[in-house]
């Protein structure tokens, strides 16, 4: 997946898919990195939300893991599970763990309208990572 591709937003089975998004990928629901992203993600989704833009996470753990995971952290967005991992196989954003296994890398896709990439981050630190994501999909909604 680079900017520029077509990205396959109805197989996210989100309602109401038109407009922009924001579609945040993590390895595994309740581990302490993915929960601090959810967190800083769920802090500003205002932001997003007052831009008009959408934000979802999408990890291959079950749906009932996504759920409780959700429910747990008090998310205000959808999580979407990619059981199997076809999507994510299919975007090149499947990575190793080491002895862990195969999960989604850590990457955040902002896609346009049309359903185009219009940005991809691979993240690093997440709290500036999110701050970051949000500043630039905004600023690029005013535009």
């Amino acid at each position: 997946m680079q900017v520029g591709d077509p990205f396959p937003v109805d197989e996210l089975g989100l309602p109401g898919a038109d407009g922009r998004l924001v579609v945040y990928f993590y390895p595994k629901a309740g581990t302490p990195g993915c929960t601090l992203e959810a967190h800083e993600f769920n802090r500003r989704y205002d932001s997003l939300k007052e831009a008009g833009i959408r934000l979802v996470g999408v990890s291959i753990d079950p749906t009932e893991e996504n759920a409780a995971f959700a429910q747990e952290c008090g998310l205000e967005f959808p999580l979407v599970s990619d059981e199997g991992g076809e999507l994510t196989t299919r975007l090149g954003l499947m990575k190793t763990y080491g002895e862990y296994g195969d999960f989604a890398a850590r990457v955040t896709v902002l896609v346009d309208e049309d359903g185009v990439v219009e940005e991809i981050w691979d993240v690093e630190d997440i709290p500036s990572h999110v701050e970051e994501v949000v500043e630039r999909s905004t600023r690029q909604h005013e535009r």
